[in-house]
């Protein structure tokens, strides 16, 4: 599940700056091509700003590049052998940078394509059986 909120703070006839505050979040359970009985809950939050291009001979397209930070934190749990239980905690975060378009079907609504690259720094913690 992923939600955006997109703001243009300077625009022009053929560039747009602003900022993306993009989250989300992912929920895996037993049964959902992992191993019985693991689990892992995934959140992310990505601020950046962008920049969209109007081109003049395609108008319903805008490309657009962005650059920003990630925050990722992550759980997960499960058993690794019969009678143990490991538990993982991970926040990490780093760079973004994505790249992408929309397109426009309507004054209201738009469809978006991007790809984000995202440099990941972090730590994590394990525990198997309280250890």
């Amino acid at each position: 599940m992923d939600a955006a909120i997109k703001y243009r703070f300077y625009n022009t006839e053929i560039v747009h700056v602003g900022l993306d505050l993009n989250g989300g979040v992912t929920f895996e359970g037993p049964g959902n091509n992992n191993e019985e009985g693991f689990k892992s809950n995934i959140y992310f939050f990505q601020p950046k700003v962008f920049v969209e291009f109007d081109l003049p001979f395609i108008p319903r397209l805008h490309p657009s590049i962005g650059l920003g930070y990630s925050i990722i934190n992550s759980k997960f749990t499960g058993p690794v052998t019969v009678n143990d239980e490991y538990l993982e905690f991970s926040t990490s975060g780093g760079l973004n940078f994505d790249i992408g378009f929309a397109y426009d079907i309507s004054q209201q609504f738009f469809v978006q394509a991007k790809y984000d690259l995202v440099n990941i720094n972090g730590e994590a913690t394990r525990e198997i059986n309280g250890i």
